[in-house]
């Protein structure tokens, strides 16, 4: 349940992250290049994926140790911490 939880904030962290990297992508390319469109070409593309990529590794790396820290230990000490 920890593991799933950290999987999904990292979901929803990488999406919120790629809406706001996307939206000042366009802006500032609307400002240097004049086609705000480019943002989605692949060159560019690529690191909204990288970045969503890295978000759901990261937060399942650091949802590890607490999950098995959890599951190693009985439920009622568990609740207690």
């Amino acid at each position: 349940m920890i593991l799933t939880e950290a999987v999904f904030l990292g979901v929803i962290g990488g999406l919120l992250g790629v809406v706001l990297s996307a939206g000042i992508g366009i802006v500032l390319f609307e400002f240097l290049v004049g086609n705000p469109l480019q943002v989605f070409s692949w060159q560019s593309a690529q690191y909204l994926l990288y970045g969503m990529l890295f978000a759901i590794v990261a937060s399942t790396l650091s949802g590890l140790y607490p999950a098995w820290k959890a599951a190693n230990e009985r439920p009622v000490e568990a609740l207690r911490e």
